[in-house]
């Protein structure tokens, strides 16, 4: 499973990441749908389906203790065929 690392500025997940994400798997073969499971350092968990990039997810599951996401986030993403990879989403360092 390769990994691929997103780097992110801001608090909250936007959906510009999770689209650069789709993109990027979209690129190297996989197929929607897409399942993908979410979670962060302090516990919260997201998991959505996505009939590709830049479609409406469906949110499945929401469950976070806090008001935000604590990074990094790792992600694992399911595709049509059963395909799995591990997306990471890290800070960025302050410029």
């Amino acid at each position: 499973m390769d990994k691929i690392e997103i780097g992110v500025a801001y608090a909250m997940v936007e959906k510009t990441i999770v689209n650069e994400i789709l993109a990027t798997l979209t690129n190297r073969g996989m197929r929607p749908p897409f399942v993908v499971v979410g979670v962060s350092r302090n516990g919260a968990a997201y998991i959505f389906r996505s009939n590709g990039v830049g479609m409406a997810p469906e949110n499945l599951v929401v469950s976070s203790p806090e008001a935000f996401v604590k990074f990094p986030v790792d992600c694992l993403v399911v595709d049509a065929t059963g395909e799995v990879q591990r997306a990471s989403i890290e800070p960025r360092p302050p410029a």
